[in-house]
């Protein structure tokens, strides 16, 4: 049976598994080609259903024969760690913790292990286990203090949630109570917006200290203990006073409507104090929750007091010239910017590294070459014959299942190239081909560069550095194609970058598209995996790669690029009438305009946001009709209208991609093939 067929019994394994039958599955995959638990999706799907329905023996089997599994993440950053503790199965979790997890891990919002721990309370049934894992975490300052793409902290969460022991426990450790979310929030007043105050008020809340006092007679407020004195606050009018405590009974009522208990809501708490942060209200000063009466009524004293003071200071400051008011404005947003946190705390570099070499060597171990394509030389006027491959993420994956679809229609399909050209992640599938790479073996790798690139390195999605890491395809570059240059491949390629500059140290700095190939007499790098990396480096996506960036800038078409160098006198100098190409677009677009009624009245910004794509989609088209027209019937598009819009950068759309391509229908170009070819 061969390792698709192994793992298309996914819904099988996960039923038995659900049914708590977990030993029928490790029997099943013990007389099976089981490596596709290691290395597919399905896999770690097969791994996070064990882990949430306690079936310890199979993950033991899952994680002792594929160790690299045990911190493998999935596209929203959760090993089977977060899978175990989100369902508080002890047993695996017990387990996981013997194996040295790593517990430094976050997923794709920021939320470390310790997070989803603070979420649950300790009771006896999970009492050891609990304990034995969050002390071994409290030995990590930075876990204890890692912040989420809210700025929210372990304490936070702890805190909001009433997690009476981790949050003594945080304390006890010198967690950082100082720290605040996006919105200003401390672990102080995540606590006050809890069910219950867990905590003593003096160990989380810096001002317990300040009291703020009146002088009797005196039109200034003063203050024992710092706070800031204001001669703002002379000749206050009633009907101020009355519309400040108007506002607080408002916010009062509308904080406690909106308390949450898990960190998934953390954002709507944010949400619901947007009123108070427009009225730069500090949330300290809120009723603290005592079994004291007497101390309950004096901090509410003491919560309505500072509440006017700032109320009424804000609305003074308001109607102050507008020249104050820019200034202000604009020293908030310094502080704005001050609060917000260092993100993500992921695996360390270098165990990231050392998971992705993991991963390309089982890969490797499993290379398969259909067979290996042998120098051939072309005689003039026979047929050139070129294969072309556009760029497009993710979606090589869907030109691999087209590929593949018509190599077992047609045999000799790869034989008689005589030139295969493609650019960004089509690259590596043009190279892989010459190579001799069997289609099944280019579909996995495609695969596994898609599942451990798209993951998110900055919350800020691409806004402020790149989006995501091209590490893996480093990795799994060098494992492929090792020392390689371009000239080892037998067939003639052509690969497209932009190089965006030529380098402060050149006479004629300047910048210029790069049509990498190996039949022109060029002085350039030919390192055939730096090729690929930099054709791929897409913006905003990775960083340029030796100053190149991805080759779809240039046009998203690659034979439209290199039929110049064919046709040329100073290139391969092909008569026009020979030359027969098949060119595999990444899918046409569901909806493949953009309407008018939209766009038509547009202004800058909304023709800015769609302009990226606006040029990528003019220029292959434009390529496409011009092909057409000098190449007529030798030249055939195959880029089907796909049934759903897929990203190009995300890899939830690997199933999918796959099934399209298995039921797009081949009639016309096998015909085609049959003809011309």
């Amino acid at each position: 049976m061969s390792i698709m067929d192994d793992s298309s019994n996914i819904h099988e394994y996960i039923t038995l598994i659900e049914n708590g039958r977990g030993d029928e599955v490790i029997k099943k995959l013990e007389t099976q080609n089981n490596n596709w638990v290691g290395r597919s999706s399905r896999g770690l799907r097969l791994l996070f259903s064990s882990c949430k329905n306690n079936c310890l023996q199979l993950v033991k089997y899952i994680i002792e024969k594929f160790p690299h599994r045990l911190n493998y993440q999935d596209i929203y950053g959760k090993s089977c760690i977060y899978v175990a503790i989100q369902n508080q199965q002890w047993n695996i979790i017990e387990y996981l913790i013997n194996k040295s997890v790593n517990y430094r891990l976050a997923d794709k919002k920021g939320n470390t292990v310790l997070h989803y721990l603070c979420e649950i309370g300790i009771n006896k049934r999970n009492k050891e286990v609990y304990e034995k894992f969050i002390n071994q975490m409290l030995k990590d300052k930075d876990v204890i203090n890692a912040q989420n793409e809210l700025g929210e902290t372990a304490l936070h969460i702890g805190c909001l949630n009433s997690n009476s022991f981790v949050v003594n426990r945080l304390l006890d450790n010198n967690a950082n109570v100082t720290l605040k979310t996006i919105k200003g929030l401390t672990p102080w007043d995540y606590a006050i917006m809890s069910d219950e105050i867990c905590v003593e008020r003096k160990r989380l809340d810096p001002s317990t200290n300040i009291r703020i006092t009146t002088t009797k007679g005196s039109k200034k407020s003063k203050s024992s203990k710092g706070y800031r004195k204001s001669s703002k606050m002379t000749g206050i009018s009633s009907q101020l006073c009355i519309e400040a405590l108007d506002e607080y009974q408002r916010s009062i009522s509308f904080i406690s409507k909106k308390r949450r208990n898990s960190v998934s809501s953390c954002s709507s708490i944010t949400s619901s104090l947007k009123r108070l942060d427009d009225i730069d209200v500090k949330t300290e000063e809120v009723i603290q929750r005592s079994s004291s009466a007497e101390r309950k009524s004096s901090d509410k004293k003491e919560s309505i007091f500072s509440f006017i003071i700032d109320f009424i200071e804000k609305k003074i400051e308001s109607d102050s010239d507008s020249e104050n008011d820019e200034k202000e404005k604009k020293g908030k947003k310094i502080d704005k910017k001050k609060k917000i946190s260092n993100p993500i705390l992921f695996e360390s570099n270098e165990e990231r590294i050392t998971r992705y070499g993991i991963i390309a060597d089982e890969l490797m171990k499993q290379i398969v070459y259909s067979k290996k394509l042998e120098k051939k030389e072309y005689h003039s006027g026979e047929k050139f014959r070129v294969l072309s491959l556009d760029g497009g993420g993710v979606k090589c994956i869907y030109q691999c299942v087209l590929l593949k679809r018509i190599i077992k229609e047609i045999p000799d399909f790869f034989d008689k190239i005589d030139l295969v050209t493609g650019l960004s992640a089509s690259s590596l599938v043009s190279v892989s081909i010459l190579l001799g790479l069997d289609m099944e073996f280019v579909i996995k790798v495609m695969e596994a560069v898609s599942l451990e690139t798209f993951k998110n390195e900055s919350h800020l999605a691409g806004i402020a550095g790149h989006q995501f890491t091209n590490k893996f395809l480093k990795v799994m570059g060098e494992r492929l194609l090792g020392n390689l240059t371009i000239n080892d491949l037998p067939r003639n390629c052509c690969i497209q970058s932009f190089l965006i500059d030529t380098g402060k140290d050149d006479t004629k700095r300047t910048s210029k598209a790069m049509l990498y190939n190996n039949f022109m007499k060029e002085t350039y790098d030919k390192d055939l995996k730096n090729i690929c990396l930099q054709s791929a480096a897409a913006p905003g996506y990775f960083d340029p790669l030796n100053n190149h960036v991805d080759g779809s800038l240039l046009v998203n078409n690659p034979f439209y690029l290199t039929y110049p160098l064919i046709i040329g006198e100073n290139g391969l100098n092909i008569a026009k009438e020979n030359i027969v190409a098949l060119s595999i677009g990444s899918g046409y677009p569901t909806v493949p305009y953009y309407d008018i009624e939209q766009m038509g009245n547009a202004g800058l910004i909304q023709w800015l946001i769609k302009l990226s794509d606006f040029n990528i989609f003019a220029r292959k088209e434009m390529g496409v009709a011009e092909s057409r027209m000098m190449f007529k019937n030798n030249y055939f598009r195959l880029d089907p209208h796909l049934p759903i819009e897929v990203d190009i950068a995300d890899a939830k759309n690997i199933e999918a991609i796959k099934v399209m391509g298995k039921e797009q229908n081949l009639d016309k170009v096998i015909e085609w093939i049959k003809n011309t070819w």
